[in-house]
């Protein structure tokens, strides 16, 4: 079975510019031959797994701990939207149950109606899933935040970009964590896109149909095997599973910042018959960054060019938000 190629980014944490620009070599090749990339060496590399671990106990939690932290959607007692537990267990993209984590002081973004959503703080449950699942959580969400950042910098380097013209949309913090289960799809379940990717004739079972993140870059841990990355060639390949190991995938946001140079990766979830538990790290630009070549450093100020509005307005079009978020629109001035 084809595997996504295996870089080591310890160099990265390092200031040796020779060694960098190796990884930096080593990361872009695999870009162009894999599409995505594994990647080992970071540091607290051998806690990952633990961390990962003690986090995904989310879903071994009583109901009454998922509905205390579930989005309006989910329980219609709570008011957030965007922040805490999530089920597509009904039908639709993808067969699964996620919490979304956000950072712990979140900045607001351009004054557009319905923004304020997007900066939700995370909806912690009173009682921890597991003795010292919130910690672990938030380990993992700054170590994944550092493999990000560094991760970023290197492509855009290879991209020809500065790193202060990639960073200068990354000021304030905006990622999102999210812990996913996939149980067992029912018989017969398959996968709902509006917008197909490019796949196979005789694609597979699915449990999560191929599609890009909107993020800048996304690293996805696995429980158990049946994530696939695409190449830029079309050639699907398995993430393999490494101890302490996560992979990395471009996301729309990467392919915009570095002017359509870096291709966002696709990527797809196989149904292996098997329930499945995994976590997605989305690095994110502000919501007040424009969404626009990284050396075009000076900001027009035109909020509909924002990264909030462009995620108010995915959302918009997405099954269960669109009955409740409207479309993005211009303040009305006085």
């Amino acid at each position: 079975m084809t595997k996504l190629s295996i870089v080591d980014i310890a160099p990265l944490f390092l200031r040796d510019t020779s060694q960098q620009e190796e990884a930096d070599k080593a990361i872009w090749q695999a870009l162009l031959s894999t599409g995505g990339f594994v990647v080992t060496g970071y540091p607290n590399a051998d806690k990952i797994d633990e961390w990962a671990k003690t986090a995904l106990s989310f879903f071994d939690a009583p109901e009454g701990i998922k509905h205390e932290t579930a989005t309006n959607f989910v329980n219609s007692e709570n008011t957030h939207l965007y922040r805490g537990y999530h089920t597509n267990l009904s039908g639709g993209w993808a067969h699964n149950e996620f919490f979304d984590i956000g950072p712990d002081h979140p900045v607001p973004g351009p004054e557009i109606p319905g923004i304020e959503m997007l900066s939700e703080q995370t909806p912690w449950p009173q009682d921890e899933p597991k003795e010292g699942w919130r910690c672990a959580v938030k380990s993992y969400y700054q170590q994944l935040n550092e493999i990000a950042f560094a991760v970023m910098k290197s492509i855009g380097r290879s991209a020809g970009f500065s790193e202060e013209a990639i960073l200068s949309r990354f000021q304030g913090e905006n990622s999102t964590l999210r812990l996913i289960n996939y149980p067992l799809p029912p018989e017969g379940f398959k996968v709902e896109l509006s917008k197909p990717i490019a796949t196979e004739e005789d694609e597979p079972p699915l449990s999560a149909g191929a599609h890009t993140d909107h993020s800048a870059l996304s690293l996805l841990w696995q429980a158990q095997s049946g994530l696939q990355a695409q190449s830029p060639d079309g050639v699907w390949y398995s993430v393999p599973i490494i101890e302490n190991c996560v992979s990395v995938h471009v996301g729309n946001i990467m392919h915009t910042l570095t002017n359509g140079v870096v291709r966002p990766t696709p990527h797809r979830v196989l149904d292996m018959r098997q329930d499945r538990r995994s976590i997605g790290f989305f690095l994110e630009p502000d919501l007040s960054a424009e969404l626009a070549p990284a050396h075009e450093i000076e900001q027009s100020g035109d909020i509909s060019k924002t990264y909030g509005w462009s995620l108010l307005e995915t959302l918009s079009g997405r099954k269960g938000y669109k009955d409740v978020i409207a479309k993005p629109v211009l303040p009305q001035s006085n």
